[in-house]
This record gives C-alpha cells, sequence and structure tokens, in this order.
C-alpha cells in the first residue's frame, strides 16, 4: 500500500470499529430496557441514519452489523447452556472495542472475477486523492466465486491482511468398498493397524 491507501484503511477500520460500538450499545440497551434480542434487521432500522452507519457505506456497514448480531447470539447460546447446567464458565456480553482501536471491514462479493475494488466514500476522496481502491485477486483464488473481502487490521492498524473467501467443489474422493483398514490404539504401540488386504 501506498500512504495514502495505508491511511485510507486506518480511517475505514476505525469507522468500522465506531459502527461496531455504536450498534453494540444499541443493542444492549434494548436488552436492558426490552429484556429482548435486538436483530440485524431491526438494529439496521435504528442504525441506517446514524453518522457511524452512513460514513462507513452500505455493503461494509451491514456486514459490520450482522457481527454484533453474531456475538449477541453466541453470548444468549451461552447464557442457555449455563442455564442448563451445561456451562460452569462466567457468561458476559460482548465487550465494546478501545476508543482508539479498529475493526476489520467486510465486503460482500459479486462479480469479483480478476480483481477486488471498492469505491472510496466521498468525504475520504478529497482527503486520500482516489476514488477507487483495486486489489488483484491471488492466483489462487482466479477462476473461483469470491463470496466476501475480509480486510483485517494487525498490530493496532500498523499493518493489513486481506482474505478472500471463496466457495470450492467439494472433491468426492472414489473409495475401494471391498478394502477395510481396522486401528487398535495401544499402550506400548501408538497403534496395531490391520488392512484386509
Amino acid at each position: 500500500l501506498d500512504k495514502g491507501q495505508y491511511r485510507f484503511w486506518r480511517d475505514m477500520c476505525r469507522r468500522s470499529k465506531n459502527l461496531f460500538n455504536s450498534t453494540l450499545w444499541q443493542t444492549n440497551q434494548h436488552f436492558e430496557f426490552c429484556g429482548e434480542f435486538l436483530t440485524y434487521p431491526s438494529a439496521y432500522h435504528v442504525m441506517k441514519d446514524t453518522p457511524q452507519y452512513q460514513a462507513l457505506g452500505t455493503d461494509p456497514a451491514q456486514q459490520t452489523m450482522k457481527v454484533v448480531e453474531r456475538c449477541f447470539r453466541s453470548f444468549f447460546g451461552l447464557l442457555k447452556k449455563k442455564q442448563s447446567g451445561n456451562y460452569n464458565k462466567p457468561v458476559k456480553k460482548p465487550n465494546f472495542l478501545p476508543k482508539e482501536g479498529y475493526f476489520l471491514c467486510i465486503f460482500p462479493q459479486r462479480n469479483c472475477t480478476k480483481q477486488f475494488s471498492v469505491v472510496v466514500p466521498k468525504d475520504l476522496q478529497s482527503k486520500y486523492k482516489f476514488k477507487k481502491f483495486v486489489y488483484p485477486l491471488p492466483p489462487n483464488v482466479i477462476g473461483h466465486k469470491v463470496k466476501e473481502v475480509r480486510i483485517l487490521p494487525k498490530g493496532r492498524a500498523e499493518h493489513f491482511e486481506i482474505e478472500f473467501v471463496y466457495e470450492v467443489e467439494q472433491e468426492h474422493p472414489k473409495r475401494d468398498k471391498k478394502r477395510t483398514l481396522s486401528i487398535d490404539p495401544g499402550v506400548s504401540n501408538f497403534a496395531t493397524c490391520l488392512d484386509s488386504k
């Protein structure tokens, strides 16, 4: 990344963190006062006109809010296990991210074939002097259906990692159903194996 791109991603990851914390606060408030879980569709209607949502852009903003929902679903799942006696560790609500922290940006992809591109939000275009960020797909990803691209801030956003999530057809190896292998884990030996052939 050049300096402008680097600063752009720091800004985007900070905005993602701001939206994460704002959505988490709304979800906490709803839970405290109404006693129910604020799902993503309901949270979206609360957050869509806020400066935090508007600053990030629709696709990454929605994905950040969905992460908050997954965090709360995990919290409620553990709470349910604890109440039924199947979990004995303390259960805490999801934590807010540090004020000066950063959070990943997730971009769902529809037609990503040779490159990943992001239109820079208008308020950042004049600041960084470019309108679009473009990154080529790695050779091992080309030809696969890319589902989403994640930008992960590492080491307090001193550098970034890019992850490509893509579909791969599952291979079904041919099996010889006439052959079997029996494995008996041992005490003195690691295992005793017997092949039917």
